[in-house]
This record gives structure tokens, C-alpha cells and sequence, in this order.
């Protein structure tokens, strides 16, 4: 391993947007030696909706190109592909506070030296017209009350670390 970086979440984060949007503190940077490396790319994170189903996605950004979305399944229609997609109960998450701590590892081969963004994602229900009711949530539950010990209030983290090719 030549070098690690990551960027650790213990806030909360909440978007109802129908696209994705950049998840505050999920974020970072790294300038691979070579070209030739690989970057192994690990993501924890804990994510809930409002209303049954919560999607995020990991983006790889460089200067002057476009971004690509890393670990993506194929579909069609309104299918989702984003590397983290959460179907849950409604009534379970709604009431007690249900979340998932998801967990994703892969080599990225980025073939530059060029100074790249990792970055994570989030947006609630596509087919949710951006109402709160359709909202992803990032680090607590829809509840999120403060009055039990089931409604936890979790971290996340994104860490990337370059290997020589």
C-alpha cells in the first residue's frame, strides 16, 4: 500500500432531491503515484428512508472530465443501479427506527496520475417529486427519536488506499 485517505461522517445528512447530490464530509482526494496503480476503494455507511427505500452512489471525479459512477449493476427503466440501494419496511423504519450499515469494497482502475475526488452521493425516491416523505437520511433513523435506545445515531466512512499496478 503506497497511500490511505478517507473521510469520516459522525453528523447527519438528509436529501429528498431526485438526483444525486454530494453527501457533506463524504468526500476526499487522492494524486496516485503512477498510472499504472490501482485504488482499492472501501465504503461504511449507514443510510434509512422515509418511505421504504434510500439510494446513494460512489463517484469518481477528475479535473476536466466527466464524472463516473464506480460499482454500478445494469438495468433498465426506471430501475436503480446505484451501488447502494436500501428497500426496508416502512412501517420498521418508521417506527423503530431501522437502518442499514452497508458496506462496499472494489479496485478502481483509474489509469492517471492525476489528482482524483471520491465522493458519495444520496438522493431520495426518484419517484418521490422531492417530497421530505421520499427523503434518504445518512447517519440516523426517520424517527430519530431521542427518547429510546433503538434510535441510534451511526457514522460513516469512505477510505481509499492506492496499491502499485
Amino acid at each position: 500500500i503506497i497511500q490511505v485517505e478517507s473521510a469520516k461522517k459522525t453528523d447527519t445528512f438528509i436529501t429528498a432531491s431526485t438526483t444525486f447530490v454530494d453527501v457533506t464530509g463524504l468526500s476526499l482526494t487522492i494524486t496516485p503515484h503512477s498510472a499504472n496503480s490501482k485504488i482499492i476503494v472501501s465504503v461504511s455507511l449507514s443510510i434509512c428512508g422515509d418511505y421504504f427505500a434510500s439510494y446513494a452512489r460512489i463517484i469518481r471525479a477528475r479535473s476536466g472530465q466527466s464524472d463516473v459512477e464506480l460499482f454500478q449493476g445494469t438495468g433498465s427503466g426506471v430501475r436503480v443501479t446505484s451501488a447502494f440501494c436500501v428497500t426496508g419496511d416502512n412501517g420498521i423504519q418508521d417506527s423503530h427506527g431501522q437502518q442499514f450499515l452497508l458496506h462496499r469494497q472494489f479496485i478502481d482502475e483509474p489509469a492517471t496520475d492525476q489528482q482524483l475526488t471520491y465522493k458519495i452521493q444520496a438522493s431520495g425516491r426518484p419517484d418521490g417529486g422531492g417530497n421530505a416523505s421520499s427523503a434518504t437520511k445518512i447517519n440516523y433513523s426517520v424517527p430519530d427519536r431521542n427518547t429510546n435506545s433503538y434510535d441510534a445515531r451511526m457514522a460513516s466512512e469512505i477510505m481509499v488506499m492506492e496499491v502499485s499496478g
